[in-house]
Order: C-alpha cells, then structure tokens, then sequence
C-alpha cells in the first residue's frame, strides 16, 4: 500500500513540475493578475456608486390631453 502511495505522488510531482518547467509563473502570475484585476475592477465600482445621487426625484407624469 505504501508503494502505491509514493507512485501516485511521485506521478502528480511529476506532471506539476512537468507543467510549471513548460510554462514557469504561468500559474502564479494568471493568480496575481486576476487578483489585481478583481481589486481594481472593486474599487472603481465603490467610485462610481460614491458618485451617484443619493436620492432621485420622480419624474412628472406627462399630461395626456
């Protein structure tokens, strides 16, 4: 049972390294930049909704006639 154990991970350290050696920082900068796409997307959300009235008058009903 121990045997199958090492195989497997030595399997999954091998495609993880096999993927990382054929893309390096592939994986952590699509993580940085997502991040960072995420918070800048935030905050200008929380400037556009600061920038909004806080209260709205109706509009007059249009007279018909």
């Amino acid at each position: 049972m121990l045997w199958l154990t090492l195989v497997i991970t030595c399997i999954l350290a091998v495609a993880i390294g096999a993927m990382l050696f054929r893309h390096p920082g592939v994986v952590l900068y699509d993580l940085l930049a997502t991040q960072r796409v995420n918070r800048k997307a935030a905050a200008q959300e929380r400037r556009r909704l600061a920038q909004l009235p806080k209260h709205v008058q109706p509009a007059p009903a249009p007279s018909v006639g």
